[in-house]
């Protein structure tokens, strides 16, 4: 059963669309689970095999192997990853000053978690706009538009309705692009958000 387990889970991620959620912690753990059903099943198995016992000691010493590399590699900036662009506008809009935050609740809410919640993230655009925690909606309300900025993602249907929302009101912003994330600060007139959420998409 626990092999059968690992091998179902980690089928999953690998043949379907769960597989993009492994770069979220919340969802990469049942794959490390898995993993380690899948690999102590293994070589409980090859220890039954001729010459078994060298195969699972080899097994089990490149599994520990892989992991020493992955910390060293983690703990050595020359061979750590770029940062994530969520990361990146989070740094940047710190920079600029900005504490709170509208987008969609996809793009908005990571962006808030790179922070470490020094900047609060509101959602404009969703099925229901409404967010897990009230409190932030409140909070970001609250601000009137002070220090205040909006956070778009390309490939998103939200980018193109609030650019054309800012030049049907005559609004100007400074932009800024991270990959695929597109940062409006120092929006004049600030919109009014009210008149905003109408335009945006469902859905996002």
């Amino acid at each position: 059963l626990p092999l059968f387990l690992a091998i179902a889970t980690v089928s999953l991620f690998i043949f379907s669309s769960m597989g993009w959620l492994v770069s979220d912690v919340r969802y990469v753990l049942p794959v490390l689970v898995a993993l380690s059903l899948l690999v102590g099943s293994t070589i409980a198995i090859a220890r039954s095999w001729r010459y078994g016992r060298a195969i699972a000691a080899a097994m089990l010493l490149g599994v520990v192997s892989f992991n020493t590399l992955t910390l060293v590699g983690a703990a050595t900036p020359a061979l750590q990853a770029p940062p994530r662009p969520y990361a990146q506008a989070a740094a940047y809009l710190e920079q600029q000053g900005v504490r709170y935050i509208y987008g969609s609740f996809w793009t908005s809410w990571p962006v808030m978690f790179e922070s470490g919640n020094t900047i609060i993230a509101s959602t404009v655009t969703g099925a229901t706009k409404v967010n897990y925690d009230t409190r932030n909606e409140q909070q970001v309300a609250a601000a009137q538009g002070q220090a205040t900025a909006f956070v778009m993602e390309h490939g998103r249907a939200s980018l193109p309705a609030f650019e054309q929302f800012i030049t049907t009101h005559s609004m100007s912003c400074t932009r800024q692009e991270f990959q695929m994330l597109v940062i409006f600060t120092n929006c004049t007139p600030f919109p009014n958000i009210d008149a905003l959420v109408p335009t945006m998409p469902m859905g996002e």
